[in-house]
């Protein structure tokens, strides 16, 4: 009898301690103490705790406290993996996906993808939803697709919720419904999903007008559109600059030099072609117009 228990005793006395050290090398890390994260998870992971396993992995991706080795990562991936870790069987996936560290592999990466999805990892489920909408590594399924990113959806993952919207708006693979999109819309749009807040813009915009003026949805237009803004969408970025330069309707019949050279530049770095010819398009509104153009842009762009 006491030898069943000691064993047993022991490791109940120091799963405390383990679980305590893991968290400790963690919080390490994210305070980006990477020889202190590195003192104790490194112990941990050759002991075989696979969430330890698995932060020394992403340290060797990252390049965080080791240099950047792919193959490194993928060994102590696959050592968490081999223990049943949904997060590591999606990061070998993904690692064969993208060829870092082993050769690429669609197929195999799909198959990863499916072990960490069928243990509820939703950014697999997402992944492999992808793959079977385009048919990268798996026969082409938009049943299976519309599946795995429900699964993901309702997980809360932004990217699945988004796909599944688009899938309600269109039709495509499921009985069209505008509630059914708006309502995943906003779900990714309230997680800060940029393209779908520049969705909700339109839906709400197209309800604004489509029968009786209605003005919530004219505002709720408006707010989504400086939401997609404000998160990077450079599109979304050039309409509020347009409609502060023209004083729009939808920015309160209100010009605003400022916002619009603001916004007109936010639009030109991240990419918006046309963004500062269509700035300079409003030079020609007057010499007060122009001038506070040029003092807003910090340079001479208008001739005044």
């Amino acid at each position: 009898m006491k030898k069943t228990i000691l064993p047993l005793v022991l490791l109940i006395l120091s799963t405390p301690l383990l679980a305590s050290d893991l968290e400790r090398g963690i919080q390490a890390y994210k305070d980006k103490n990477f020889d202190l994260a590195k003192s104790i998870l490194r112990p941990l992971a050759e002991t075989g705790e696979p969430e330890a396993q698995r932060q020394i992995g992403l340290m060797y991706v990252i390049g965080d406290g080791y240099p950047e080795d792919y193959q490194e990562a993928m060994t102590w991936f696959r050592k968490c993996a081999d223990q049943g870790n949904a997060q590591c069987m999606f990061h070998v996936g993904l690692m064969h996906v993208n060829g870092e560290g082993v050769p690429e592999n669609s197929e195999l990466g799909a198959d990863w993808y499916r072990k960490s999805a069928e243990r509820g990892n939703k950014s697999a489920q997402n992944a492999l939803g992808k793959k079977y909408e385009y048919g990268w590594g798996v026969p082409q399924d938009l049943d299976q697709a519309i599946l795995w990113y429900k699964k993901a959806a309702e997980q809360g993952h932004s990217d699945a919720q988004f796909s599944l919207a688009e899938k309600y708006f269109s039709g495509n693979g499921v009985s069209k419904s505008r509630e059914q999109a708006r309502a995943w819309y906003l779900k990714a749009a309230e997680q800060g999903h940029a393209v779908a807040q520049r969705k909700l813009y339109k839906m709400f915009l197209y309800d604004s007008g489509s029968k009786a003026w209605d003005q919530s949805a004219f505002e709720k237009a408006w707010y989504w559109l400086r939401q997609a803004a404000e998160n990077g969408n450079a599109e979304s970025q050039h309409d509020v600059a347009l409609a502060y330069a023209a004083g729009s309707a939808i920015a309160g019949k209100k010009r605003n030099i400022k916002l619009a050279v603001y916004w007109f530049k936010k639009a030109d770095e991240n990419g918006f072609e046309g963004a500062l010819r269509d700035l300079t398009g409003f030079c020609h509104e007057g010499e007060q117009v122009a001038r506070q153009i040029n003092a807003e842009y910090g340079e001479r762009i208008c001739s005044e």
